[in-house]
């Protein structure tokens, strides 16, 4: 059995709101979801490892008994609750205090327009994804800011991965010092998302920046209602983005057969990617059963083919 899903939407009762995009605003989000809980909703039982309240910064840990006990610290920029403010993120393996990372992962920086009201956390004890949606009267969320996300464990296929707590937001190998409307998952899922900073499944502190997710067809983003290509339904795989299966890993393994830097490394948990894009004129949020179990359509800038799993992840 995986672990079970919990779905955290603004419109519970007792949900924490957004109103102006203001970091605090995102921090009492987080903190109900993964630590406190609100009305009815028990929390998914993650920690604060760390936080600075007056400079709105935060690190948090999942679970050490269904995950891997890995960071995100997430952060104000400039330590300030303005409207709109950017914010930053980072994962990491382990953490003495805020800002000091042990086997850091990139830096992601973010802001949530103050016409994004709507947000949806859906996680579990060892991952969450976390999106924004400015309206309920589709899931296309066209160019407001509003990031979606995801944070905590891949499904891997390495028992044990030491490296596999990551955080994805765009596409990126280096630290980003901005923001902006496309640093969306689902955007840069269509052109292949590159992976940041994975460390070797076996703990050591070495990581390669070659871990990519493979792009889905779009084929308008005002496409109407149900389409018949929206029944194939596929698992969003990490993988080396060098197909050749003569590179090395650090032991000198060829990556067909590596334990530390394996071809397929895993794959974004409960996760199904539809071929096509559809349901633009539709409300959101929107759920559709999938093979026995009901699944939760991310809003998406360009493409809405991401659909989370509500029931459990981590086979």
């Amino acid at each position: 059995m995986g672990l079970p899903v919990t779905v955290y939407r603004w419109d519970d009762a007792g949900a924490p709101q957004l109103t102006t995009g203001k970091p605090s605003e995102l921090i009492d989000i987080l903190k109900k979801c993964l630590v406190t809980g609100y009305g009815a909703k028990a929390a998914l039982g993650w920690s604060i490892a760390f936080e600075d309240a007056p400079t709105f910064k935060v690190a948090f840990r999942n679970s050490t008994a269904d995950g891997s006990g890995g960071y995100v610290q997430f952060w104000s920029i400039n330590g300030l609750d303005t409207n709109n403010n950017d914010i930053r993120l980072r994962a990491c393996a382990g953490m003495s205090a805020l800002d000091t990372f042990v086997k850091s992962g990139i830096q992601q920086q973010f802001k949530i327009a103050t016409t994004m009201k709507f947000w949806v956390l859906i996680g579990t004890s060892a991952g969450f994804y976390l999106m924004f949606n400015y309206r309920t009267t589709s899931p296309l969320c066209l160019s407001n800011d509003g990031p979606t996300m995801f944070v905590g464990d891949i499904d891997t296929t390495i028992v044990s991965d030491a490296g596999r707590f990551i955080s994805v937001m765009t596409s990126t190998t280096s630290d980003m010092t901005s923001s902006n409307y496309t640093y969306r998952l689902e955007y840069q899922i269509t052109n292949n998302v590159v992976i940041g900073k994975m460390y070797d499944a076996d703990g050591d502190s070495s990581f390669v920046n070659v871990y990519t997710a493979p792009g889905v067809f779009v084929n308008s983003a005002s496409v109407t209602g149900e389409i018949g290509a929206i029944a194939n339904f596929k698992p969003i795989i990490i993988h080396s983005s060098n197909s050749s299966q003569d590179v090395l890993d650090r032991l000198g393994i060829k990556q067909a057969y590596s334990v530390t830097r394996p071809f397929i490394r895993g794959k974004f948990p409960g996760v199904l990617k539809s071929l096509q894009s559809a349901y633009s004129d539709q409300t959101w949020p929107l759920l559709l059963e999938i093979n026995t179990q009901d699944y939760f359509l991310m809003p998406g800038w360009i493409n809405t083919q991401w659909w989370i799993n509500t029931v459990e992840w981590y086979e």
